[in-house]
């Protein structure tokens, strides 16, 4: 069991009163000092209005001209190299769609509307024996995949040259 503290010394009544007059004389100075201090509804009118002007037209330059370090920065327009690398994954892609639907239903898909592809730049066509093409154009250059090629030949580099896979 722990001992007990006590006071070496006890306070005396006239001590205790002397402590609590000065706490409260304390409180009453910090009372007056926030009482003199004006509230914002109390403020002038100009003041008021000098606020929201500046305000408002912090505001406006912000949204009309914004700063160049407030601005992120622009995305790099992308080189043909890379447009056409991404367009052979596109045209591959779908080429599996087609091939899935194959699967599914067992037979080929009577347009690209029936696997979900829809305004695509992709031409469809599929051919006497069972086969199927797709050709889009890159540029100025002319794609194309047919169903018994190795996708290899479609894709080559490409993967590399858009960042899916290291170099």
């Amino acid at each position: 069991m722990p001992a007990s503290r006590t006071p070496s010394a006890a306070l005396s009544v006239d001590d205790v009163r002397s402590i609590v007059g000065e706490i409260v004389e304390e409180r009453k100075r910090d009372a007056a000092i926030m009482s003199h201090r004006p509230s914002l509804s109390e403020r002038s009118p100009v003041a008021r209005y000098a606020m929201l002007f500046t305000l408002f037209a912090l505001t406006a330059w912000i949204w009309l001209a914004p700063p160049e370090w407030m601005m992120p920065p622009a995305a790099p327009v992308p080189t043909q190299t890379f447009v056409e690398a991404s367009d052979r994954v596109a045209l591959y892609l779908v080429g599996q769609q087609v091939k899935q639907y194959e699967r599914a239903h067992g037979r080929l898909p009577s347009s690209l509307g029936d696997i979900g592809q829809r305004g695509a730049a992709v031409k469809y066509d599929t051919t006497a024996n069972g086969q199927f093409e797709l050709t889009s154009r890159s540029g100025a250059t002319f794609l194309r995949y047919r169903s018994d090629e190795v996708p290899d030949s479609l894709l080559r580099t490409s993967l590399k040259r858009i960042g899916a896979v290291p170099r």
